[in-house]
């Protein structure tokens, strides 16, 4: 059975194990709770602003662009919402994220998160996998950053939705 980590955030790919090398699984779809302007969801599905798309190495360059990440709409973000559709059953074993990355911005992106998943007849992806926690971008300094991962088991899924 393979076991494929995901990749997500400022870009989400989906990734997995297989014999030790990772494979990276391209998520069919994306839908959040909101975005603002050209910062729409689907960028954090199409490769935009990675130096090497799709891979689990590649660094996710600084900038404020239209078309370069996701960002919700107004407020704290707490609340905001993101959910992958994988375009098959999968199993998971966790997360590559790259998370917002725009020049003095240090305040945005995930911080505290949950991670729900939901098999194919469950697009709301209504099941607590775990809690999870990553870093923001430390000083603003728009340096371009690698993914971190979070690890998490979730088997014969194919919805994965991310709470902040």
């Amino acid at each position: 059975m393979k076991l494929n980590p995901l990749i997500l955030a400022a870009t989400i790919v989906l990734a997995g194990h297989a014999n030790g090398a990772v494979i990276i699984i391209t998520p069919t779809g994306v839908t959040s709770s909101s975005a603002t302007g050209g910062y729409g969801a689907v960028n954090t599905i199409n490769g935009n602003s990675l130096n090497s798309p799709f891979n689990e190495t590649a660094t996710h360059g600084a900038g404020s662009g239209n078309g370069s990440m996701w960002l919700s709409a107004g407020g704290t973000g707490v609340g905001q919402i993101i959910t992958f559709n994988l375009g098959s059953v999968q199993s998971l074993t966790g997360a590559y994220i790259w998370n917002y990355n725009q020049d003095n911005q240090q305040t945005r992106g995930f911080l505290n998160f949950d991670i729900y998943v939901g098999t194919s007849s469950e697009p709301t992806a209504p099941t607590l996998v775990q809690s999870a926690s990553i870093l923001r971008l430390p000083n603003g300094s728009g340096v371009a950053r690698p993914a971190e991962y979070e690890a998490f088991v979730a088997n014969n899924i194919q919805y994965v939705r991310f709470v902040s």
